[in-house]
């Protein structure tokens, strides 16, 4: 299967993904930077954007959809997202197309981002799949399940 992580909060996407690489799976990492590129090299994502925030909303967007199509990060078969995480980096609009496409959508709670807003309407009902990383965290998303964080 193709899988592709976006976001990398706690490194949890690099570690899933190297783990999943063992099963055969092709699994990679996105995700994108605001004013720093990225410097950890143990858990560097496969593909990222970095933003400057004095970019205009349309600059960031072009350079995104170049990302996106220049890595083809639209040919893979389940996106798992991480913390409300989305290829548009901003509030999941891309979810409905993905859908659209016949994706597959994994939501993966890690904690402030559902434990205080709750899930995201698009992430709610789209999603084939939710994780939560702590089990707290399963009264703030229906029909989740835990799943540990990698260490």
């Amino acid at each position: 299967m193709n899988i592709l992580h976006i976001k990398n909060i706690s490194d949890i996407s690099t570690i899933l993904a190297k783990e999943q690489r063992k099963l055969g799976h092709n699994s990679n990492v996105f995700d994108v930077f605001f004013d720093r590129p990225y410097t950890f090299t143990e858990y560097k994502p496969d593909f990222s954007v970095s933003f400057k925030h004095s970019e205009s909303k349309f600059e960031k967007m072009a350079r995104l959809l170049k990302t996106i199509k220049k890595e083809k990060l639209y040919d893979y078969d389940l996106f798992h997202l991480h913390c409300n995480g989305s290829l548009f980096a901003v509030n999941n609009y891309d979810v409905p197309l993905l859908k659209l496409f016949g994706k597959k959508i994994v939501s993966h709670y890690a904690g402030d981002e559902i434990r205080y807003s709750g899930e995201r309407f698009l992430l709610k009902h789209l999603s084939d799949q939710k994780l939560v990383s702590t089990p707290d965290l399963l009264e703030h998303a229906r029909n989740a399940e835990w799943l540990p964080s990698p260490v």
